[in-house]
């Protein structure tokens, strides 16, 4: 998890990587940690739907609600 610092308050973010790759016209984010793929026609849309998996997830195991805000899932996309 990493904590960062905004305006003046402490907000957390939990880092998951992703890989990309092509499928038939569409693009899949994967997220290795968590065994979640998304897709969309563009890679934002795929990630977009990755982060959108991820909170799913963390919502049915009960996470705190400042792990499942998507603006506290980070993605780091793997070359």
């Amino acid at each position: 998890m990493a904590i960062s610092i905004r305006q003046g308050r402490m907000s957390r973010q939990t880092l998951y990587s992703a890989t990309l790759k092509d499928e038939g016209g569409m693009k899949a984010a994967r997220c290795p940690e968590l065994d979640l793929t998304g897709r969309g026609k563009t890679r934002d849309e795929a990630l977009d739907a990755l982060r959108e998996a991820i909170q799913g997830y963390l919502e049915s195991f009960g996470a705190p609600k400042s792990h499942r805000n998507p603006k506290s899932i980070v993605l780091k996309v793997l070359d």
